[in-house]
């Protein structure tokens, strides 16, 4: 299921452990319960929500999301997927590192930070 994010707007998936979510256009800040610290995913990042749900808010003027459930895909599928999505969190925090720092602040970010809001902290 394709969703449209409009500037700021939010989406709580509540129960939603399973789902995932690859941002197509923009980024996105996923706030986990339970962890302290949220992310930031880019346009081709992929995240796997594994708590039991995830509150998603749109950074930018539009964001276009595709929401999945399915059943787990084979090894080699998902060792592409994280090479992928690596290379989408170096490009991510390049692109937060090129912003000015009043543009990190309305983010809630500092540049300190920066590294920790675009990988994904595995179990």
């Amino acid at each position: 299921m394709v969703l449209n994010l409009e500037a700021n707007g939010t989406l709580r998936m509540a129960g939603a452990r399973g789902v995932t979510v690859e941002v197509l256009d923009g980024h996105v800040w996923i706030t986990r319960a339970g962890r302290a610290e949220d992310l930031i995913l880019a346009r081709g990042a992929r995240y796997e929500v594994e708590g039991e749900g995830v509150v998603l808010v749109g950074l930018e003027r539009r964001v276009r999301l595709d929401l999945r459930t399915g059943s787990k895909a084979p090894w080699w599928r998902r060792l592409a997927r994280a090479w992928a999505a690596a290379a989408d969190a170096r490009r991510a925090a390049r692109e937060l590192a090129e912003l000015p720092e009043h543009r990190l602040r309305d983010l809630g970010l500092t540049r300190d930070q920066i590294r920790s809001a675009v990988y994904i902290p595995r179990q």
